[in-house]
């Protein structure tokens, strides 16, 4: 027999203390933490002297613990970026280190991502220097740099000439609902690293290259007016710049995509200033 009041005498989350309270919540998930701290007034009440809400000083210690792990990458938080923000990075597959395969488009442009386009385009299309400086403000912190398949091929597939072999590849409707999209690979760091000139005019004869321009794992380098792109072993990624004869070259596996439409070689930057 279920005695009626024993429920009465069960702790629950409104009558546990606040050092209690915080301990279940970073047991949670990421997505646990976010959730409360979008939906829930009950605990969002700043804790005396802290400034922040019950949920962000969870979110906080799970994001100290992940960096100081090295199971995510160093990350500069905006002045005016709440926690959570930085909680849905992570969430998302985006606070890895190195170079990020498969990430599904909906992380990237999906709501509340902090992710802004600047630049899109097939593979085919001549990139000038002038498409990505003037498309990238001048006060963006992160540029992300990546290269995404209409055809929704991945990472792990064998290609020719850019064309995924023997994969079968998902229905026309999942595909033009964007569902079945992912980048195949993609980079991103902040603004002065992604967009530097790391080789003059004179510097650089193509081919191989190398690039003390180093950040999270990555390589990036830039050839302004000849080609730009990210390296880390084995990956290699790159797109030519205004004088090529051709918009692109290598995405990860697939390469010879000088005339591509399928592939699309994509840029966002990121504020910092909303989620």
């Amino acid at each position: 027999m279920v005695d009626p009041t024993l429920d009465d005498q069960l702790p629950t989350l409104c009558t546990l203390g606040e050092d209690a309270l915080l301990l279940v919540l970073e047991m949670c998930d990421s997505v646990t933490l976010c959730a409360l701290a979008r939906s829930t007034s009950l605990f969002t009440r700043p804790a005396p002297g802290e400034g922040l809400s019950l949920p962000e000083r969870a979110a906080w210690e799970t994001m100290r613990r992940h960096f100081a792990s090295g199971a995510a990458r160093p990350y500069e938080k905006g002045a005016a970026e709440q926690h959570r923000q930085v909680l849905s990075l992570h969430e998302r597959g985006m606070l890895r280190p190195g170079v990020l395969h498969d990430v599904p488009l909906h992380a990237v442009e999906g709501a509340g991502s902090g992710w802004e386009v600047a630049y899109q385009a097939p593979y085919q299309h001549r990139t000038s220097d002038a498409d990505l400086d003037e498309a990238v403000p001048r006060d963006a912190r992160y540029v992300l740099l990546g290269a995404l398949s209409m055809t929704g091929a991945r990472s792990t597939d064998r290609y020719e000439r850019g064309q995924a072999v023997g994969v079968p590849l998902p229905d026309r409707e999942t595909l033009e609902d964007g569902s079945a999209l992912a980048f195949s690979l993609l980079a991103w760091g902040r603004r002065d690293t992604v967009l530097k000139a790391t080789h003059g005019e004179k510097e650089f004869e193509g081919g191989a290259t190398r690039s003390d321009n180093l950040e999270a794992g990555v390589h990036f380098y830039r050839w302004p007016a000849h080609a730009i792109g990210f390296s880390s072993d084995p990956d290699l990624f790159f797109w030519n710049l205004e004088t090529q004869s051709t918009g692109g070259w290598r995405a990860g596996l697939a390469y010879d995509l000088g005339d591509s439409t399928e592939w699309y070689k994509c840029c966002y930057y990121r504020m910092l200033h909303r989620c």
